[in-house]
């Protein structure tokens, strides 16, 4: 029973929200963002295209809000 089963969390995939929200954008085809949108969704697509962990995309955007 899947619902009753325990399962651990993959860490290494992007969470259904973020691919939400990536899907969400590119079907509006919205591709021009102002620059303070781009700077912040940058590190989360990165991050998504790489393959990196949720852990991971969240401290690379803090470190590079920060600069």
């Amino acid at each position: 029973n899947f619902v009753a089963g325990k399962y651990e969390l993959n860490e290494k995939l992007p969470s259904i929200e973020t691919i939400l929200m990536v899907r969400y954008f590119m079907g509006y085809r919205i591709y021009q963002y102002s620059q303070q949108a781009a700077a912040y969704l940058e590190p989360i697509l990165n991050g998504l295209r790489f393959n990196d962990s949720t852990k991971d995309i969240t401290i690379k955007q803090l470190s590079d809000s920060k600069r």
